[in-house]
């Protein structure tokens, strides 16, 4: 179990992580990015392999950031279960 700071600290971003994966403009401009990239690899040609794969991995890029954030948000949930069962082993 990590300290009160530690916990603190994911829990904080945990919240911020929430607030952008709720953001409706963030959320746009994921669905742009995408949208250009595979649009992009779409309209490339299939001889074009080097190109694609780069779409490729700036779609998967993309999709990682998303993942992140998720994945902060998961953390400081957890995290507040363990700052309030920390709390309650100190009474």
């Amino acid at each position: 179990m990590m300290d009160d700071d530690k916990l603190q600290t994911a829990i904080n971003r945990g919240v911020q992580a929430d607030a952008k994966l709720k953001d409706p403009f963030l959320n746009e401009c994921f669905d742009a990015i995408k949208a250009a990239l595979v649009d992009g690899w779409a309209e490339s040609s299939l001889h074009m392999s080097s190109e694609r794969e780069h779409l490729w991995q700036l779609y998967q890029a993309t999709a990682m950031l998303k993942a992140l954030l998720v994945k902060y948000v998961n953390d400081g949930k957890m995290a507040r279960v363990d700052l309030e069962r920390l709390l309650n082993l100190k009474r």
